[in-house]
């Protein structure tokens, strides 16, 4: 499992076997410093219950959003690519 950029959407990729596991998605706020962070998580990674519930939404990702300073950017995505990286490893680990 690795972590890929892309440029041209402004966005981290974590990549498994060809498949993407999760994203961090960046984008910025008209006529402000900060930014709007989207954190997605395929929704295999989750409980029986959150699955159940995700399935009759029609969903197949989890998204967490949060608005970020400029400042605190690189710091954020950081921190959010470890937290991921691990939470699935642990996730995999389980099944």
């Amino acid at each position: 499992m690795d972590w890929e950029y892309n440029e041209v959407q402004n966005e981290h990729l974590l990549m498994s076997g060809g498949s993407k596991v999760a994203a961090i998605q960046i984008k910025p706020l008209e006529n402000s410093e900060k930014f709007k962070v989207k954190t997605i998580i395929d929704i295999v990674y989750y409980g029986y219950k959150r699955q159940l519930l995700m399935e009759k939404k029609s969903k197949d990702w989890v998204c967490y959003r949060k608005k970020v300073k400029k400042a605190d950017l690189d710091h954020y995505i950081n921190v959010k690519k470890y937290t991921v990286k691990k939470f699935i490893e642990s996730r995999e680990k389980e099944a």
